[in-house]
């Protein structure tokens, strides 16, 4: 079974790790960093506006286009991730913060103008891609005007960027999180996705024969976590049943 949690050697602690890695990908934006052995993040002084509040978490899972988009409104704030914005729904929702990835292309016009409309928060974790001089250049230009931070939850899992962010939620303190869209690796395979038609990538060293197995483990894990870590924090999903979930947090 792979380890869901960050492997920082060489260092002696998750948070060095996250410190000279936060430098070395987004040298633009890796001061002012709150460090722990939970979650560590740069550009600090945003999160408090998360304090307290109620967080909706949108996934790019099938659950998400089923799910009536307008019910935003009832949340202090909504998150979401990589292509969200080539939802047409979702594109037109302000949202408060996106998380990117490598697989983002950070020249691309319709990003790059949701960004410019809304202003949401932009978050980076440090990745292999992020290390290559042109790529750190790039990253440096695009942040240039946006308002981006780097993150790293030391709770990893193949189970994707929104649980990463629901940790990042809790550390920030929200008083509920509640999500959609993160409906486990083995939905992968039907190929349905609520942000990229035909998506069907699967984590690293995930299979058919190993996704349920993976998934289920690396949720409960991360459930057991989440509860332990953060007992102030209410997380809600709004999935049907789903066995990754519905065990621990109803």
């Amino acid at each position: 079974m792979f380890s869901p949690y960050v492997d920082f050697k060489p260092y002696s602690k998750f948070e060095t790790w996250c410190t000279v890695n936060f430098k070395s990908c987004f040298p633009s934006f890796s001061d002012n960093v709150e460090l722990n052995d939970r979650v560590c993040y740069t550009n600090r002084q945003e999160a408090d506006i998360f304090a307290d509040k109620k967080i909706l978490i949108i996934g790019g899972g099938p659950s998400t286009l089923s799910f009536d988009l307008s019910l935003v409104e009832h949340y202090d704030h909504v998150w979401s991730m990589n292509h969200f914005f080539r939802n047409s729904e979702l594109k037109n929702i302000k949202l408060s913060l996106i998380a990117l990835s490598p697989e983002n292309d950070l020249l691309e016009q319709e990003l790059n103008s949701y960004i410019q409309k809304f202003n949401p928060l932009v978050g980076f974790e440090p990745r292999a891609r992020w290390r290559i001089p042109i790529e750190i250049s790039t990253v440096k230009q695009f942040s240039k005007d946006k308002r981006c931070f780097s993150f790293m939850t030391y709770y990893g899992g193949k189970n994707g960027v929104g649980s990463r962010l629901i940790n990042l939620a809790s550390e920030f303190r929200a008083k509920e999180v509640s999500f959609i869209g993160l409906d486990g690796i083995p939905k992968i395979f039907d190929k349905v996705h609520a942000f990229e038609k035909g998506k069907a990538t699967l984590p690293s060293g995930v299979n058919e024969r190993n996704a349920y197995e993976v998934c289920k483990k690396h949720y409960e894990l991360f459930w057991l976590k989440m509860k332990e870590d953060y007992p102030n924090t209410t997380y809600t999903s709004l999935q049907e049943t789903n066995d990754f979930h519905d065990p621990y947090i109803k």
